[in-house]
Parts: structure tokens; sequence; C-alpha cells
């Protein structure tokens, strides 16, 4: 039980981790693009704002980029988060089941 409790705790607080990171990265590709540049240049700036978890496993969604202004920019991310652990057969053993997350954000702002 204490190694289960161990594992978890280290799993939640990269989980934690990378929420921030990504919610982040939402917020940066948003800002970006309410200045009407084009979808590479917010693709970029959200890659540059990932930093070391980098955008193998992030999925990325832009909406209504280069819109009339005064509509919003919006950016969708879910990022395919893995446990570091065996924290998921572990409590497959007392009789539990965990399935790896997928971590969303979302961010949108209006066009400059």
């Amino acid at each position: 039980m204490m190694l289960i409790l161990m594992f978890g705790i280290v799993d939640f607080g990269r989980a934690f981790h990378t929420w921030l990171t990504v919610t982040n990265a939402a917020r940066e590709g948003a800002r970006v693009g309410a200045t009407q540049v084009p979808a590479a240049t917010i693709t970029t700036r959200i890659s540059d704002a990932m930093g070391p978890l980098g955008t193998t496993r992030l999925t990325t969604t832009l909406g209504n980029v280069q819109g009339p202004r005064g509509q919003a920019v919006t950016v969708d991310l879910t990022y395919n988060f893995s446990f570091a652990t065996p924290i998921g057969p572990l409590v497959s053993l007392i009789g539990g089941s965990l399935s790896t997350p997928a971590i969303t954000a979302h961010s949108s702002m209006r066009l400059e």
C-alpha cells in the first residue's frame, strides 16, 4: 500500500505539472493568435511553451485563425499523459483499474 501511495504522489505531481504546462501553452497560443498571425506562428508559440514536454503527444486544434476582428480565436490542446511509475498494474492487483488520462486545455481570445 505504501508503494502505491508513493507512486500515486509522484504521478499526480507530474500530471499536475503537465496540466499547468498545457494550459499555459493554450493561453500563449491564443494570445499570439489574437494578433492576426498565421497558424504556423501559433503552433510555434505553443511548441515553445510546451518546453521539455514536447509536442509528440500533443494534438492541437485551432479555430478562427485570422478571422474578422472582434471574433475569438480558439486553441484546443490535448496531451496524452503517460505514467512514469507502474501504478496501473499495482492498482489492478488490488482490484481497481487506472487508465492513462488525456489532459486537455481550451483558450480563446478576441482578435485585435
